[in-house]
């Protein structure tokens, strides 16, 4: 199956933690990994959310099985993260 792709989507934040936090909590029943950040998979889209290295960022990479998906679920997690 191919998947739909966009670039890292990277999110300036304050507090890199808590917003890490927010994710977790909201995504945990769909965690797979916790190897550099956080991967959760559902059944038509996954994504890695990370702490910069070097930024107050954080970095999201997102595959879906259409592009429509993929632009929700950015956007959700962009709302979430920011608010």
């Amino acid at each position: 199956m191919k998947y739909y792709k966009i670039p890292e989507v990277c999110i300036k934040v304050e507090n890199l933690d808590e917003a890490l936090k927010k994710i977790f909590e909201k995504y945990k029943n769909n965690l797979v990994m916790e190897i550099d950040g956080y991967s959760f998979e559902f059944e038509k889209y996954w994504f890695n959310i990370r702490k910069s290295n070097t930024e107050s960022v954080l970095k999201i990479n997102i595959e879906g099985i259409s592009k429509e998906i993929v632009e929700d679920k950015i956007e959700n997690l962009q709302k979430l993260i920011l608010e």
